[in-house]
């Protein structure tokens, strides 16, 4: 009895791993380069400082395939679809991640302004999505010899996305990048850090309302997407005193 008990437990930890690496992949399609279409099960194996994303094709006849996104157009898994575009640099603490062909989730491409999520591994402290420190400034402190001081700690490796701007296809993908926050940077580490917030405000040309809060850090990543689908759609923000 004791053996049939064992058996049985050893099965059901076997089959329990089975399902919960299963459910590591997602249903989707996929349309690669050469012209294949795939249709199945997929995950996004994320991207980090040393590889970019991996799309992995999971299916019962064969052994796993791995793409990289060179070989990639588009992709869809569940509910979320995805391109590839390259040349920005997904900023971190330690001088940033140089992105030169990756995976792009796409947020909004229905108007004007587009947006499309990066989501990467890199060495930041807070809450995904929480305030990126733009890559010009950890760069620039990095070639000074002299580490950057911040508000909070617990700064790792983890997690984390930045969000892209697009004026169209085949333009250049811009990270997005708000006003410092009061407090949080010097007055010189602020100097580093306007060319960026001026490239993000060049999008939003027709709302000088919303350039002014984005200037100043009142739109958030958490925020952008509805800020955005607002402005496609024609609204301007009302003038606050």
């Amino acid at each position: 009895m004791r053996l049939v008990y064992t058996l049985f437990i050893t099965a059901t930890i076997g089959l329990l791993s089975q399902k919960s690496a299963f459910a590591q992949y997602i249903k989707g399609s996929c349309l690669l380069q050469d012209g294949r279409q795939l249709n199945g099960m997929f995950q996004l194996r994320l991207a980090t400082a040393q590889s970019p994303t991996i799309l992995v094709y999971h299916t019962m006849k064969q052994a796993d395939q791995e793409f990289e996104p060179s070989q990639v157009k588009h992709c869809t898994i569940g509910r979320r679809s995805y391109t590839v575009g390259g040349n920005f640099v997904a900023p971190d603490d330690k001088g940033g991640i140089p992105i030169d062909n990756d995976f792009v989730e796409v947020v909004d491409t229905t108007g004007r302004v587009q947006l499309f999520r990066y989501e990467y591994e890199g060495y930041v402290g807070g809450n995904p999505g929480d305030y990126i420190i733009p890559v010009a400034l950890a760069a620039a402190s990095m070639a000074a010899g002299s580490p950057m001081t911040f508000v909070g700690g617990g700064r790792q490796y983890q997690r984390t996305y930045i969000l892209l701007l697009r004026a169209g296809t085949g333009q250049p993908l811009v990270p997005y990048t708000p006003g410092p926050r009061p407090g949080l940077f010097t007055s010189e580490q602020e100097k580093l850090i306007m060319p960026s917030v001026g490239a993000t405000t060049a999008f939003f040309s027709e709302d000088t309302e919303l350039q002014r809060r984005i200037e100043t850090g009142k739109i958030t990543q958490v925020t952008l997407p509805a800020v955005v689908r607002a402005y496609n759609a024609g609204a301007k923000l009302k003038t606050k005193n």
